[in-house]
C-alpha cells in the first residue's frame, strides 16, 4: 500500500493520446492505464485525481500520526 487509493485520473483526449505515444505496450496494457486514466472532455489543460475515501481505521491511524509529528513554524526548515 503506497497511501490513499486512487479511484481515477481524469485527463483530456489529447493528453491521453500524447501519453499513449510515449508509454510502452506493457504500460498501456496495465490495469492502472486501462481503468484509472479516464478521458473526460474539457481536461486538456488540467487533470483531476480522484482519491478513494479512506476507511475509518486508516483515517484514525493518519490522524494519530499527524498528532505525533513535530510542528514547525513557517520560517524553519
Amino acid at each position: 500500500q503506497l497511501g490513499t487509493p486512487v479511484e481515477g485520473i481524469f485527463v483530456g483526449k489529447h493528453v491521453r493520446r500524447y501519453m499513449n505515444k510515449r508509454l510502452s505496450k506493457d504500460h498501456r496494457a496495465s490495469e492502472l492505464w486501462q481503468q484509472l486514466v479516464q478521458v473526460v472532455p474539457g481536461h486538456d489543460a488540467h487533470h483531476h485525481l480522484r482519491l478513494a475515501m479512506p476507511s475509518a481505521h486508516d483515517d484514525a491511524v493518519a490522524a494519530a500520526e499527524l498528532q505525533t509529528e513535530p510542528v514547525r513554524s513557517a520560517g524553519t526548515r
